[in-house]
């Protein structure tokens, strides 16, 4: 058995009585050890009862040979054991160096993905933030609460890049209304809120017909289109089209209430919400975190759903390790 794990053969010819040690006895060593389940094995014997070369069969031999060896015979079994033994070792190669393949093509593909996510939340960030740390904030901090509530694997690994694209629909938005410096009338406001409808159409499906994105929010929500195949950009049509709707039924574009409101689009409500409050804007300054604080807790309930407030504040130390993470600088720095 040294010999074998040493020299890692493509054959061996065991006789069944030797000394100290029956072939059989190797043979079923040999078979219980992964890496030599599938090595051929001739067996040599002098003996011609059934019972042997059964036993040996169900130990796993792959040819018998009767003793005395005759050595054309033996070259043709060895010949043909290892032709079968080469055709195996192709394929096994062949499949280690397909599945090889196909992990560096996904690895590849979702890297590609996750950077075209990023570039396209860029997109819509830079129309009014030219860091575009905003999105990266709220996709941070609504990661952190989505694993806090424990919530399904697959929707915490998604929501980080899907609530980075919250407000894709801004690219739809009049510059004279999104850099406005002051507070919007309220046909301004009317136009700003149309960024849910366009940020859930620029993950629709485009053979599909396109609603007006300036029909009324009632007429809107009827002609909701289905969004793409990719999980995250589905996850992404939810999260803009529903981000402003209050957990008290006063948001928009629907009116929804409670728990009728996506899990995703009630944790990205306060994650944008909470890095709004600290971040200056064209029409306000930065509140500080104590007072962003206050205000998350006050809306509780009203804004917000509960829950989501409630993991905001178990994992608080993680936010405030995050705000200053990713704090505004004067250098245009994407960290997908």
């Amino acid at each position: 058995m040294e010999l074998i794990r040493r020299e890692l053969p493509d054959v061996v010819l065991l006789d069944i009585m030797m000394p100290h040690i029956s072939g059989l006895e190797i043979l079923e060593i040999l078979r219980k050890h992964q890496d030599f389940v599938d090595l051929p094995v001739i067996i040599l014997t002098a003996a011609d009862n059934r019972e042997t070369k059964l036993e040996a069969l169900q130990l796993g031999a792959t040819e018998f040979l009767g003793k005395p060896v005759d050595s054309v015979e033996l070259e043709s079994r060895l010949r043909n054991v290892l032709t079968v033994k080469a055709h195996q070792d192709r394929l096994k190669n062949y499949a280690w160096e397909l599945e090889l393949e196909v992990a560096i093509r996904s690895t590849e593909l979702a890297q590609t993905h996750a950077e075209v996510v990023d570039c396209l939340a860029r997109v819509g960030e830079f129309r009014d933030n030219e860091t575009g740390y905003h999105v990266l904030r709220v996709g941070a901090y609504a990661e952190t609460l989505a694993r806090q509530m424990e919530l399904d694997s697959e929707i915490v690994g998604r929501i980080r890049q899907a609530a980075a694209l919250h407000d894709i629909g801004k690219v739809g938005i009049p510059d004279s209304v999104l850099l406005k410096p002051g507070k919007l009338d309220s046909n301004e406001f009317e136009q700003m809120k149309q960024h849910c409808l366009c940020g859930q159409r620029v993950f629709s499906d485009p053979s599909r017909e396109s609603p007006d994105p300036m029909l009324p929010h009632t007429s809107a929500g009827k002609a909701i289109l289905s969004a793409g195949s990719s999980p995250v950009l589905q996850m992404a049509a939810t999260i803009a089209y529903s981000h402003h709707e209050k957990w008290d039924g006063t948001g928009y574009p629907e009116g929804l209430a409670g728990e009728a409101i996506p899990i995703e689009a009630r944790i990205t409500a306060v994650a944008d919400v909470f890095d709004a409050l600290t971040s200056k804007r064209p029409y306000k300054n930065a509140l500080s975190l104590d007072e962003s604080f206050a205000i998350l807790r006050q809306e509780r309930g009203a804004h917000f759903d509960p829950a989501v407030i409630d993991a905001f504040f178990a994992v608080v130390e993680e936010i405030i390790r995050l705000y200053h993470k990713y704090a505004e600088t004067e250098e245009i720095v994407w960290h997908g």
